[in-house]
């Protein structure tokens, strides 16, 4: 094996070029310091290297995210130990008879958000133009009763402009699944993603929006199939403090964090037994659903604090019609962190200390 067949081998399990170098010179060492070894031994020698080197690329791969997705949550190559059991590959592609080509590419998920990277590909011909595109999509699990159990969330697609190639006819969307208090967990589920539709909302005259539908696929379904681990990435904390939201003493029933997102649920809402009262409603809605992002602050074990890159998704639920009176909100955290070195979290100006 010379060291082009070791190039070769190089491009296919596309190591570093760092890497790269340090083996070609490893061995061309190996090859000055033992110049009586036999040919046979040294090439048993480059071969093991060479084997070693291709499973431990192998595993990198097989545990390795999207480049897309790192970007957006600021994931650096020094954070995918702490991502890498929420990583699902998907990699299934379907080419419709519109001409649009859809690929779902790669799953990062955690107990109650699901992050899905999906790539369009527009028939030869079209042209593209700076939109906030949006893609609706339904997403039903296969192996849970939902009898006498909702199912939703936040659910829908957004636009990565910065990864897209409009002039090439190529738009990289980001599916986001985020669960309501009755919908459970995503552990273990196993999920039917359809495609429907891609478009962007456009405001036609004052206060009035339209939809503009851009690729149809519900004419031709296809559906791809999830399986997502059990292994939780995220470490749920208990507490017996309540929460003061908007005057009313809110008790906590779990908080969350994972290394990409921090939510917690209250109960106790002032609607039992009371007729619905929209403005209860707006007034805790104002406070849990106020984007400001200072609202929740994580503190680590070494004293730093991570702040919110955004606010996901709010829910404030009233029992009528069976709903729960249950309040949600779930935050994208402005850095990756371990969840196990989380010592406390503040919300509202108000510190929990983290517990099991």
């Amino acid at each position: 094996m010379d060291d082009l067949d070791l190039r070769r081998m190089f491009d296919q399990i596309a190591p570093t070029q760092e890497q790269e170098v340090t083996m070609l010179d490893r061995l061309h060492r190996t090859e000055r310091e033992e110049q009586t070894m036999k040919r046979g031994m040294k090439r048993g020698l480059v071969a093991l290297v060479a084997a070693a080197l291709m499973m431990t690329a192998a595993f990198a791969v097989a545990a390795g995210l999207d480049q897309r997705l790192m970007d957006y949550f600021g994931i650096g190559q020094e954070d995918l130990n702490l991502v890498s059991n929420g990583i699902v590959q998907v990699d299934k592609t379907h080419a419709y008879k519109n001409g649009w080509t859809v690929e779902v590419k790669q799953l990062l998920f955690d107990r109650y958000c699901g992050e899905i990277l999906v790539d369009l590909t527009a028939p030869e011909g079209t042209v593209l133009t700076e939109q906030d595109y949006r893609m609706d999509f339904r997403v039903l699990p296969t192996n849970r009763d939902l009898t006498n159990q909702g199912w939703g969330g936040g659910i829908g697609g957004e636009y990565l402009p910065e990864s897209s190639d409009l002039a090439h006819g190529r738009i990289s969307m980001l599916l986001h699944i985020h669960l309501e208090v009755a919908s459970g967990d995503l552990l273990g589920i196993k999920l039917k993603l359809t495609p429907e539709k891609l478009g962007w909302w456009g405001l036609e005259e004052e206060n009035d929006w339209e939809f503009h539908t851009l690729a149809d696929f519900r004419e031709e379904s296809w559906t791809v199939k999830l399986t997502i681990p059990e292994a939780d990435p995220g470490r749920t904390l208990t507490t017996e403090q309540p929460l003061n939201v908007a005057g009313y003493e809110l008790p906590v029933e779990q908080l969350y964090v994972s290394p990409i997102s921090f939510l917690y649920d209250v109960s106790g809402l002032p609607f039992r037994g009371q007729p619905f009262d929209g403005d209860t409603v707006d007034g805790l809605m104002a406070v849990m659903g106020d984007e400001e992002l200072t609202n929740a602050v994580l503190t680590m074990a070494d004293g730093s604090q991570v702040t919110m890159a955004a606010r996901y998704f709010c829910q404030i639920s009233h029992p009528a019609e069976g709903m729960f009176d249950q309040g949600r909100v779930i935050y994208r955290l402005a850095d990756i962190i371990n969840p196990n070195q989380v010592s406390s979290v503040t919300i509202l100006d108000q510190k929990f200390p983290a517990a099991e």
